[in-house]
């Protein structure tokens, strides 16, 4: 019984691995910017319809669930859907605002309040339709979107009277993040996944240093050339962002499986990043081959 219950376990994983295969697959036909290819302008629209087709019988045949009753509802709404909803808000209020660096720091000190309340006993409860918009609501995500704008305005706004006060406002916004994402360590813990203020305010106060520094270098030292490896992340976002879904279902398939040390502690983090860099890398090769995902 619990052979055939194991077996049963792993056909269904087996086939998951195929079907997330395939939805990449109908991804990169409807997405990928055909006319800088090299294939012909006859096949274009044939490859975009049986990308959609594809996304169709796959959502078609769709079965959820502990016993696979259900079909598609509203679950977590995954990392595209979560920076979705954070570029949606963040649009919205900037382009509302005018422009306006004031409205655009309010909005990121209540979105870190947003966030500090549900780690709090005041914490939001997510019933009915406030579910839906759960993501805005808890602050964390949309927070670092609008830390991004508040710094790239702080630099707008000073950098015409003085470069050096732009420089000196990141790093102050930078190190107060950064001392109060510490000091309030052993309040609420730093975890990504529990979506922890301490791990928001770290964040984007490394985020903060880490932008200036680079600005520095690459637009008033002109230092450009070292980060062309790693460009592609930039120039080719969504290809980048899809490459992996089709390498780990292929791993998957063959049967490759890295050694145990190789995914653990320092040396793990070494192979995650070598990794990272060759899936940008490739990134790269299929850009200059035409093949980009449109954005």
């Amino acid at each position: 019984m619990v052979n055939t219950e194991n077996a049963h376990n792993e056909s269904i994983i087996i086939g998951t691995i195929y079907w997330k295969l395939l939805m990449a697959f109908g991804i990169a036909l409807i997405w990928i910017d055909w006319k800088k290819t090299p294939i012909k302008n006859y096949l274009h629209r044939f490859l975009k319809i049986t990308g959609l087709l594809v996304l169709v019988f796959i959502a078609l045949i769709y079965k959820g669930g502990v016993n696979g009753s259900l079909w598609m509802t509203t679950q977590w709404w995954g990392i595209l859907g979560l920076i979705g909803w954070a570029y949606l808000l963040n649009a919205v209020v900037y382009l509302y605002s005018k422009n306006s660096l004031l409205i655009m720091f309010l909005l990121w000190l209540l979105l870190i309040s947003l966030n500090i309340i549900n780690h709090s006993e005041m914490g939001i409860e997510f019933n009915g339709f406030s579910k839906y918009f759960s993501t805005i609501l808890t602050g964390n995500i949309p927070a670092f979107t609008t830390a991004g704008i508040v710094g790239i305005m702080f630099l707008e706004k000073f950098k015409n009277k003085s470069i050096k006060w732009s420089y000196l406002s990141l790093i102050i916004l930078g190190v107060i993040n950064l001392f109060s994402g510490l000091v309030t360590r052993p309040i609420w813990g730093i975890s990504k996944i529990q979506g922890t203020p301490s791990w928001l305010l770290i964040c984007s106060g490394i985020g903060f240093l880490l932008f200036t520094l680079f600005y520095f270098i690459s637009n008033q030292k002109i230092h450009t050339n070292w980060f062309k490896i790693i460009a592609p992340a930039g120039t080719a976002t969504l290809t980048c962002y899809l490459i992996p879904y089709f390498i780990y279902p292929i791993v998957e398939i063959i049967g490759i499986k890295a050694p145990e040390f190789l995914i653990t502690n320092v040396i793990g983090l070494i192979t995650s990043f070598i990794f990272a860099l060759l899936v940008v890398i490739l990134t790269g090769w299929f850009e200059k081959k035409g093949f980009k995902l449109k954005l």
